[in-house]
């Protein structure tokens, strides 16, 4: 399979590592659109979520929850933007982007939006 995130999660390509368990792998988007841009890949090559079990949909859900939460604790940010990405960015492989907002983003969204 020519898949760059099977690539990664079988260690032909190297990351930085944010969380992993036995479900999902959590690492750095080497294209950040901000500090702590999160990509988290389920371990199982799926498309779309709409191929997953329940079970193993319910699994994910729980590991990316274990993600944020050592993202958060480690980051200290404003929020998240958890993005759900299927056959529609480079890689088609089903992921969880989560953008990152600290305290002086969250204030040029905000010009942003009163602007708009």
């Amino acid at each position: 399979m020519d898949c760059i995130f099977c690539k990664i999660i079988n260690k032909e390509i190297p990351n930085y590592t944010v969380y992993e368990d036995e479900n999902v792998l959590a690492f750095l988007d080497i294209f950040p659109h901000a500090m702590g841009h999160t990509v988290v890949i389920p371990k199982k090559h799926f498309d779309t979520p709409l191929e997953m079990s329940e079970e193993e949909f319910i699994n994910y859900s729980i590991s990316l929850k274990k993600a944020l939460e050592h993202v958060e604790k480690i980051l200290k940010p404003a929020g998240f933007n958890v993005g759900w990405n299927q056959k529609v960015q480079v890689v088609k492989l089903y992921h969880i982007c989560t953008l990152i907002f600290y305290q002086d983003t969250m204030a040029m969204v905000a010009v942003v939006c009163i602007l708009l």
